[in-house]
């Protein structure tokens, strides 16, 4: 594993999510001699291709609960080597805030969609390995944990 490029696109560096399910696990990551780097997630398609130039440097994308629209899916997949999908949330569905139904079907196609087209799926919990298991068998149920030394 040493000498593996690992980079994550995340929500941002102060979101919770990153910050529990990406970020901290670089530490852990680096001392084995794994290279990490995070970057936010850009939804202008200004950046893409920048960001699909990075993401050819990779060994590993490490995309963390976007669901990439469907002319950006595709050019991700085409530019990582192996792509990680990590899902903390019901991302499938709109949240709780939203006004009227929670259901949406363009975000249960882009997740479905976002499954099927990595390599392997982590999720947070048994209902959401169950939401993946519906596209892919390549899941791993991983909780989000928190470092007891920080806190």
């Amino acid at each position: 594993m040493k000498g593996l490029k690992v980079g994550a696109l995340i929500q941002g560096f102060e979101v919770p999510s990153s910050r529990y399910r990406i970020l901290q696990y670089f530490p852990y990551l680096e001392k084995e001699g794994i290279s990490c780097e995070a970057r936010p997630f850009t939804e202008s398609w200004r950046d893409w291709k920048e960001e699909t130039d990075w993401v050819k440097t990779l060994d590993v994308l490490w995309l963390h609960r976007k669901r990439p629209n469907p002319l950006r899916l595709p050019q991700l997949r085409m530019a990582a080597k192996r792509m990680l999908y990590d899902v903390d949330d019901a991302v499938m569905y709109k949240d709780t805030l939203s006004l009227g139904k929670q259901n949406s079907r363009s975000r249960r196609m882009r997740f479905a969609a976002t499954v099927t087209a990595a390599d392997w799926v982590v999720v947070g919990n048994s209902y959401l390995e169950a939401e993946a298991r519906r596209h892919t068998g390549r899941v791993t149920v991983l909780p989000t944990a928190v470092d007891l030394e920080q806190y």
